[in-house]
């Protein structure tokens, strides 16, 4: 995709700050026990005034009256920018190449990230906790690794972020068997969406006692699915930006009639995924806003610089974030340990960067 498409790259930016804001700002004041397996210490703990933490308290707000989360918003974004960005992709090369470009673009970062993560890990539990029984087991950091294995075996994951690569890499092996050829059919496409109907109606309803990873690989499937139909509205418009297709009212009655069909199925069995719902709607309006007024929108250098480092500023947040934050809390409060470990994120996301641009690898 051409970096000239700035109303894509700039909501890259944005929906980077606003997952890394959920969870520097707000995510890590709700879970004490979330926090402590996930940085390995299981006395963790932390003292702090919830009531009077003001971001807690706009956390609290925007569930309240909207049921969303700005982290899922951002995600939601993330997915439609993705659709968008990598039908440029698979309309460039054969299959072949698409999963080869893929897998170069994606593997290296997430192995280096991994890296990091244990490093953290590793030194926080050793050094600043003297816990040296702290291990992780070696199988775990393998099946993260992969992203396609984890959830065989419901290893856990070392830095949950991982899981929206996980789908992303789903989403890829289903463009590359589509083509370009089938990406640009409106027939196909549509086709596509009842397929993804079917299957969220029937996921929920199969399970087998034999096979627990038969079990897995489904439930995975239709875990993914609502995120696979915010990438495929991406498709769309991709369609409609390269002139491909014509604004067709039909189709898009058609294509949002099945969301809300499958949404609403969905939720029918998980309640939580009202979340999803709202935040993902709020998502496409700030996606469809943008795209309709992208002409006018002006560059900002400071979202192009956001934009630039979101992949590497999304893998590498949370978790090294999280331990900052708890050994920042020993020197100051939640709102400068929480900014101190935000700049501390965009200081390695942007070094990667820079790292990556002297070695000639660009990021799409």
């Amino acid at each position: 995709m051409s970096n000239k498409i700035w109303f894509a790259n700039m909501l890259r930016g944005i929906a980077a700050l606003l997952v890394v804001y959920r969870h520097l700002f707000e995510t890590y004041w709700f879970n004490k026990e979330f926090n402590g397996n996930l940085i390995g210490d299981k006395n963790f703990e932390f003292i702090h005034h919830l009531s009077e933490n003001i971001f807690v308290q706009f956390a609290s707000y925007t569930w309240k009256h909207f049921r969303s989360s700005w982290g899922t918003i951002g995600v939601g974004l993330f997915f439609l920018i993705s659709g968008f960005v990598i039908s440029f992709s698979i309309s460039k090369r054969d299959s072949a190449h698409f999963i080869l470009n893929r897998i170069l673009r994606i593997y290296p970062v997430v192995f280096f990230v991994l890296l990091l993560d244990i490093i953290y890990l590793y030194s926080y539990n050793y050094i600043y906790q003297e816990n040296h029984l702290y291990s992780i087991p070696w199988k775990d950091c393998f099946f993260n690794a992969t992203l396609i294995l984890r959830f065989l075996n419901n290893s856990p994951f070392i830095d949950p972020v991982l899981w929206t690569l996980e789908v992303e890499l789903l989403f890829y092996i289903i463009v590359s068997c589509l083509t370009k050829l089938h990406i640009q059919n409106p027939k196909t496409f549509l086709a596509i969406y009842i397929f993804i109907l079917v299957l969220s109606l029937i996921l929920p309803l199969a399970s087998t006692k034999n096979n627990l990873y038969i079990n897995n690989i489904l439930l995975f499937i239709q875990n993914s699915l609502p995120h696979l139909s915010m990438m495929f509205i991406g498709v769309y418009f991709y369609n409609l930006y390269t002139k491909n297709w014509r604004l067709n009212i039909k189709y898009i009655s058609i294509f949002l009639s099945i969301i809300v069909i499958q949404y609403a199925y969905k939720y029918y069995y998980d309640k939580n995924f009202i979340v999803y719902i709202s935040s993902y709607s709020i998502a496409l309006l700030i996606w469809c806003f943008t795209y309709n007024f992208r002409d006018q929108l002006k560059h900002y250098s400071i979202l192009n610089f956001f934009a630039s480092i979101s992949y590497s500023l999304y893998l590498n947040h949370q978790l090294l974030g999280y331990i900052l934050i708890t050994l920042f809390l020993k020197q100051f409060n939640e709102y400068i340990s929480s900014l101190l470990s935000f700049v501390s994120a965009i200081i390695l996301g942007g070094g990667y960067i820079f790292v990556s641009r002297k070695k000639g690898h660009q990021m799409e």
